[in-house]
C-alpha cells in the first residue's frame, strides 16, 4: 500500500508541464465549425468513434501509411505529421521536435500560425481542444493509445507538446 507521500509525490511528477506550456482542458462544447471538422456534435462522441477499429481504419486510409507506426508519441507524431503528406498539412508544420520532462519524451508538433480560428473566428479553445483530437485521434490510429494516455499542452508561439502522463 501505497503512503499518501508517495502518492502525492506521483501525482505532482505527472502534473509536469514542460516551460512555457499550458495545459489544453477538455471543458466546453465544441462549435459548430469543431463540430463539422469532426463529424460529431462532440469530441468526446467524435472520440469514441476514433477508437473503434472501424474509426481508426477510415483516419489510417484518409492520412496514408499503416497500422503501428511507432513507439512512442514522438515516433508516430514524426511519421505522420512530420513525414506524409496529408491533411494534417494545412494544420502542422512538418516538423516534429523532440525534448525531455524529467526523462519523459515530449513531441512538440509546430502549429502553422492562424489555427486560433479552425474552430471558428474567436473561438480559441475549441480551436485547441480541436487541434488536440486531431493529435489524439493520430495517436489512437496508429499506436493504439488511449487519449487519457497522453497531456496534451499549448504554448503561446503555436506548438503543441505531447507527453505520456
Amino acid at each position: 500500500m501505497k503512503s499518501l507521500k508517495s502518492f502525492l509525490l506521483e501525482e505532482a511528477a505527472s502534473n509536469k508541464v514542460p516551460k512555457g506550456f499550458t495545459i489544453i482542458s477538455n471543458m466546453g462544447s465544441a462549435s459548430k465549425e469543431a463540430q463539422e471538422a469532426i463529424g460529431a456534435k462532440s469530441f468526446g462522441s467524435a472520440r469514441s468513434k476514433a477508437s473503434e477499429s472501424k474509426g481508426r481504419a477510415e483516419i489510417i486510409e484518409k492520412l496514408g501509411g499503416s497500422g503501428m507506426q511507432g513507439n512512442s508519441a514522438f515516433e508516430i507524431l514524426d511519421n505522420i505529421v512530420g513525414k506524409q503528406t496529408n491533411d494534417l498539412d494545412e494544420a502542422f508544420k512538418r516538423t516534429v521536435d523532440k525534448a525531455d520532462l524529467g526523462g519523459e519524451e515530449v513531441a512538440i508538433v509546430n502549429i502553422i500560425p492562424g489555427w486560433e480560428s479552425h474552430a471558428g473566428q474567436g473561438k480559441t479553445s475549441s480551436s485547441q481542444r480541436l487541434i488536440k483530437f486531431w493529435l489524439a485521434s493520430v495517436l489512437m490510429a496508429y499506436g493504439g493509445y488511449d487519449y487519457k494516455s497522453y497531456n496534451f499542452a499549448i504554448s503561446n508561439d503555436n506548438r503543441m507538446a505531447i507527453w505520456k502522463r
